[in-house]
Order: structure tokens, then sequence, then C-alpha cells
């Protein structure tokens, strides 16, 4: 299981993922103590379909991340001090922030990522993030609707001499070639 950390304000969001699919996301806050950084008595922890609820003893925490591949999003002094007092190893991770928000998981770099307003996303947030741009600026309509007092497109127009159908008409007999 790996566990991605992401720095917030003020505290920590935790995405445990497992096969590449998130099982869970939780919070932990920090406070400093004579030992270091510590998490406080309990930390929250939501699984996958379920509510948030808080998780009692920090241990299990504590665990959970010895068990695990931690992975940190984004650059935290404090939480990087907090799993080296704990001798537990990190590594860093480029993430989509968009996806990371709605609890999904989609790692990014140069070759899979986008890079808009300062950070790398994946490309699903790349186009759903131009659509609602253009949209703002009146460039895309919804698929069929037409503003009002538009009138549909007529289609192509026939060419000249073509009957119904498109099939062209019999010639008609001339008044000379009687």
């Amino acid at each position: 299981m790996n566990v991605i950390v992401q720095p917030q304000k003020g505290t920590y969001k935790l995405l445990f993922v497992e096969g590449g699919r998130v099982e869970g996301s939780g919070f932990v806050d920090l406070t400093a103590t004579p030992k270091g950084q510590r998490p406080p008595k309990n930390f929250k922890m939501r699984r996958r379909g379920k509510q948030l609820k808080p998780t009692p003893p920090t241990r299990d925490l504590i665990a959970l991340l010895r068990r695990s591949s931690v992975l940190l999003a984004a650059k935290s002094p404090e939480f990087e001090s907090f799993l080296a007092d704990l001798q537990i190893p990190a590594s860093r991770i480029n993430i989509c922030r968009f996806c990371q928000l709605e609890d999904r998981f989609v790692p990014v770099d140069r070759a899979t990522g986008v890079r808009y307003g300062g950070e790398w996303i994946c490309m699903e947030c790349a186009k759903r993030e131009m659509r609602r741009e253009l949209g703002y600026l009146g460039e895309v309509r919804r698929l069929g609707a037409r503003p009002p007092g538009e009138t549909p497109c007529p289609g192509p127009r026939p060419r000249p001499g073509a009957g119904v159908g498109g099939a062209r008409a019999p010639p008609r007999p001339e008044a000379d070639a009687l």
C-alpha cells in the first residue's frame, strides 16, 4: 500500500492507495512536542464509500505509515521531520492536485501532464479546465443547444437540376426536337 501525503492549510491530507486505486483518505494534524512533530490524540480517516469518522489511536496511523510506502506530494519540512523522527522513509511524487482534491490519484510528469497555472495537472483535468474556461468566455455550448432566435441549419444545398432525393430528373423534350 502507498500513502500519499498532501500538505493543506494547517493539516495534511492522506490518500491510501492500493493497486492504483484510492481505498481511503484521511486528515491528520501535527503538533510540536519535546520529541518532535507528532499527531494529536486521533486522526480522521474515511474508507472508500464510508463516512469520515475519527480513528481513536494515532499508533494505528504510525503502524500504517510503517507498513506502507510513504510518498510526499509536496515539500513539507514538518511532515518530513515527523517521518524522520519515526525512521519512516519517504519519497517525492508529483500528482494532479485537482484529482487529489476529488480523492483520485494520477501521477503526472512532463510526458503525462500539462502545465497549468504554475503546476502540472493530468490530461483529463486539463480538458475539464479548458471546457470550463471556454464556457466562461461563451465559446462552448452544450451539444445541440442553440441560442434563442437562431434557426437550425438547413443542411447541404441541393444541386441545380437535382430532383427529390438527389436523383436527376429525366431530360425534358425540347420544342426543337419535335
